[in-house]
């Protein structure tokens, strides 16, 4: 979800922004470097016509991008091999569309897992996704998948921080400026006085100074290895290609080693690393400590400044780790669905939908149903799924050859909790009574067969997977957006003296945070009015009567008033005397209020978050997670084990939490331990088969 912003690396050759040219890239991810993604999303995996006939049953748990993901790739491995025929049932259940009585805004058509949108008003609003990174590789394969005619189609830029006139609100800083051009940030002429044209230098050189050091100078101990270097070899510094093209297995396996080395030095406190690079900028006298200017408000300029868009001091502990893979990558380069004009006058739940609609091969079965429990079978070791099944309101079971539970962290370790510290071959017996919490009651099942738990049988119910899921950090979030007409939102919102350049986003140090205003439909701005992360989002949330706050209710009437007086704050003083509103505050004070809605992800029942964040010392957990896939099955491989039949998938089971990428990634990696589970590895195509490579290396060599 981090958006950081840097100029010394970039992707490689710039292309015309379009779907096509995005899906096409040379991608690669430091985690799993030998894979070239794009030669295996959309069922690339199996080598055509090579499975064998007869039904294979799967079992999804799950709605959002990650199921929906895993149901497109069994579909598309089913298109290239006829003989192969896919019974695919999906379970999903969304708690907050169940509990939630006062509005149909919350509605199973609307909230694909995190991906949501809601309409109260004119405009839509994201609550969920909202952004999508150029370098997104197997996020624009789907989206070319669900657009199959808007691949040539120009794409619209998201108006990140800088791409449209920004206003930059810290302590003594009140700066507007924008990115032009040449991708080089600039005080906007007319809109800042000599003092703030100064104070927008020493953002400046802060932002590059902090992410230099984190480029260059952070290496770790046994290769010297740095960020940059691996930008180089996986990304391509701006103008090039990556180095990796050029590269043998043999070479290749021993950067995977060297970034490995790295994720153990830097498993470690972000502000450990900013510290230093302030610390290095301040011994260099490239900034100056000051009276009212400390080390301390350098850092905090750095989080509010150098990472933009929601990051802020929320991210003090999350492990270094995380931000180096957002430095490899250079997330900033981000765009909108082929039609959206950034008009808000389209949905992101259009696109899970239209994957779903074309899933023309495999045969699926939708139910609505909480999945409370999963258990391997002692006979023949296929898979029971018990659930609560909304249309008969009692419990339900089925049995599958494997499942794909693609839910929220919350909810896999709900399934997954009466295993807890059970013994690798240890049951629980036929006869037991199982209780679970449905909608404030509690059900009962009794097993009527033993049962093993069903995620390792060579680790256990107390293994890796289990552990990583409990040890998980969602990171808190929430969203508040109202909308006001057009000529309202002008006779608030500054302009430069030429009245071309209007600011439509503000950066604060209030618990507003960030502010986005949106072009709307109608004649209507939609705004953005807080996007805040961690502590100001938990402020958020105690203002909420539950979940969130609706259009035109008290409850949304009494938000916009507080986000006002948060706002005011940055009152300024005009002409020596006169205190005059900051115009942020006067205008969700006093302009026209046609809709409202707020929604905290800290409250979704199922979510308990709006996405992964991994904080210091977790990285061995989120390696459990996302490897999960292949050292389970390799491990099966590798003994007299029965095979291995439920995996996981979502984007906070990888290592790209909040991104569509990572939950594309891992579904992508859960269909393949199924079809090497069921069918072995010889069905694989030669890129396939580098899913399951190890730093031991793969099977074949690169060609």
């Amino acid at each position: 979800m981090l958006r950081i912003q840097h100029q010394a690396a970039g992707r490689a050759p710039t292309v015309t922004p379009t779907v096509d040219n995005f899906r096409a890239q040379d991608v690669y991810y430091p985690d799993q470097p030998l894979v070239r993604w794009k030669s295996v999303v959309m069922g690339q995996m199996i080598k055509p016509a090579v499975l064998a006939s007869g039904p294979l049953d799967i079992c999804i748990v799950g709605r959002g991008a990650g199921a929906v993901a895993a149901m497109t790739e069994f579909n598309e491995i089913a298109r290239n091999n006829p003989s192969a025929t896919f019974n695919v049932t999906n379970f999903n259940y969304d708690s907050e569309v169940e509990e939630d009585p006062e509005t149909t805004l919350v509605t199973y058509s609307g909230k694909y897992g995190r991906i949501f949108t809601v309409k109260p008003g004119p405009n839509y609003q994201e609550i969920g996704c909202m952004r999508f990174p150029s370098i997104a590789l197997l996020t624009w394969n789907y989206i070319g998948k669900a657009y199959p005619n808007g691949g040539g189609v120009a794409l619209t830029r998201f108006p990140n921080p800088g791409r449209v006139p920004t206003q930059f609100l810290f302590r003594d800083m009140n700066v507007v400026f924008e990115i032009d051009d040449t991708g080089t940030g600039v005080a906007i002429a007319g809109m800042n006085d000599a003092q703030q044209v100064q104070n927008f230098a020493t953002m400046e050189a802060v932002k590059n100074g902090v992410i230099n050091y984190m480029l260059t100078q952070v290496v770790d101990s046994t290769y010297s290895r740095s960020v940059g270097y691996f930008t180089t070899i996986l990304v391509g510094n701006a103008g090039q290609a990556p180095t990796i093209l050029g590269m043998s297995d043999v070479q290749v396996l021993q950067v995977w080693k060297e970034w490995d080395s790295f994720l153990k030095d830097y498993d470690v406190p972000l502000i450990d690393i900013v510290q230093d690079a302030i610390e290095q900028l301040i011994n260099a006298g490239t900034i100056q400590i000051t009276a009212t200017r400390d080390r301390s408000y350098y850092i905090e300029l750095f989080g509010r400044y150098g990472f933009g868009t929601g990051g802020f001091r929320a991210l003090n502990n999350v492990t270094f780790n995380e931000i180096a893979r957002l430095l490899i990558w250079n997330y900033s380069d981000e765009y909108l669905f082929p039609g959206n004009t950034g008009t808000s006058a389209s949905t992101n739940t259009d696109f899970p939908s239209r994957l779903i609609q074309g899933l023309d091969i495999i045969q699926r079965t939708e139910t609505i149903g909480k999945v409370l429990f999963i258990g391997r079978q002692a006979g023949n070791a296929k898979l029971v799924v018990v659930r609560y099944d909304k249309a008969t309101d009692a419990i339900a079971t089925s049995t599958h050859d494997y499942v794909i539970v693609a839910t929220s962290h919350h909810a896999a370790q709900r399934i997954l909790e009466p295993f807890a510290g059970m013994q690798a071959g240890e049951q629980i017996p036929a006869g037991s009574t199982l209780r679970f919490e449905v909608k404030g009651g509690i059900l009962t099942y009794t097993t009527t067969e033993a049962l093993l738990h069903p995620f390792d049988l060579q680790k256990g119910g107390s293994g890796n997977l289990y552990a990583a899921l409990k040890n998980m950090h969602m990171m808190r979030t929430t969203k508040y957006f109202t909308d006001l007409p057009t000529a309202e939102f002008n006779t608030f919102a500054p302009v430069n003296p030429l009245g071309t350049k209007r600011v439509k986003m503000v950066l604060s140090d209030t618990d507003l945070a960030a502010t986005y205003c949106l072009d709307g439909q109608l004649g209507t701005t939609n705004v953005l009015a807080s996007y805040a992360w961690g502590d100001e989002a938990t402020n958020e949330a105690s203002r909420l009567r539950g979940l969130s706050a609706y259009a035109g209710s008290a409850q949304d009437a009494t938000l916009r008033w507080r986000h006002a007086q948060d706002a005011n704050r940055f009152a300024q003083v005009n002409n020596g005397d006169t205190v005059q509103e900051f115009w942020v505050s006067n205008m969700l004070a006093n302009a026209t209020q046609s809709t409202g809605y707020m929604y905290d992800w800290s409250a979704d029942q199922d979510g308990r978050g709006g996405f992964k964040l991994d904080w210091a010392s977790e990285t061995a957990f989120s390696n459990a997670l996302y490897d999960h896939y292949r050292t389970s099955v390799l491990s099966a491989e590798a003994s007299t084990q029965p095979k291995q039949r439920l995996f996981v998938a979502g984007d906070s089971m990888s290592h790209h939490g909040g991104w569509l990428e990572g939950a594309f990634m891992t579904a992508v990696t859960a269909v393949a331990g199924v079809m090497r589970s069921q069918y072995g590895g010889t069905v694989f195509s030669l890129e396939g088969e580098r899913l399951f490579a190890t730093t031991s290396g793969p099977r074949h060599h690169r060609r």
